[in-house]
């Protein structure tokens, strides 16, 4: 049987627009148990989101209510988890855990229960304040706090990882990031840095690494560090992902 990220390869590779991408997306988080997916990507935010890519299962109705109300510019995907690489725990069943949000906010989120979205997760692909762009995936569920807490422990880590992994697809499909991607090409990984890369794909923490490399993990830190460079990655999971559309590492 195929893991996880061998299926999305061989799916991509039959992919020839971004619609393809997105089916594949949406097909492989609705099978991990994502039910509303948002993919929103700004380019050139200059208060304002005229060059924002959005993709999204949520409702029609709930995105022309989005649309038209201008939430975008008290959404907290926005003014909160874009501005940290960090997962945020999103949706109404965490909002309490938040004393930052203000009542608009919250009132966004009430609202956005609406269709079902009461639990989730945020993974941010580039921050706010990096460049001119910013965004990431907001993947949520109707499950209470327990039932999605359970889902994310298990399954928290290779949701981001795709997730990173789609961005770089949908990115590379609408021709955006051509320059980038032929400068993170013209790098090659060192065989340790491809070995730290791996084991970090498969969920391995940085201890477990070194134990299974027989090496330091202050010397597993540094080749990953190495790897983020040569790839012009931004986090780990940027670096993985890259990895894995060029064929640098294989996932088995």
């Amino acid at each position: 049987m195929l893991s996880p990220y061998q299926s999305i390869l061989h799916q991509l590779e039959k992919a020839n627009s971004l619609d393809d991408i997105w089916d594949i997306a949406v097909n492989f988080f609705k099978q991990q148990g994502i039910s509303h997916i948002i993919y929103v990507y700004c380019r050139a935010y200059e208060n304002n989101t005229k060059d924002t890519i959005l993709l999204t299962t949520m409702p029609d109705w709930w995105v022309k209510v989005y649309q038209d109300n201008d939430y975008a510019e008290i959404d907290p995907f926005f003014t909160h988890c874009c501005k940290s690489y960090d997962t945020l725990k999103t949706g109404i069943e965490y909002y309490n855990d938040y004393d930052f949000l203000s009542q608009v906010e919250r009132e966004l989120i009430e609202e956005a229960s609406q269709t079902g979205f009461i639990s989730g997760a945020s993974f941010t692909m580039r921050k706010q304040g990096i460049g001119s762009d910013f965004g990431g995936w907001n993947l949520g569920t109707s499950l209470k706090r327990k039932d999605f807490d359970k889902l994310y422990a298990e399954k928290g880590e290779i949701l981001r990882i795709v997730a990173m992994y789609m961005h770089e697809q949908i990115n590379i499909k609408l021709n955006k990031d051509i320059v980038e991607t032929k400068r993170y090409t013209a790098k090659i990984l060192s065989d340790r840095q491809i070995d730290c890369l791996k084991l970090l794909a498969k969920g391995k923490r940085i201890q477990q690494i070194a134990d299974i490399l027989n090496i330091k993990p202050v010397t597993v830190d540094h080749h990953i560090k190495l790897a983020r460079e040569n790839l012009h990655a931004t986090t780990r999971e940027q670096a993985i992902a890259r990895a894995i559309i060029k064929r640098l590492i294989l996932i088995n």
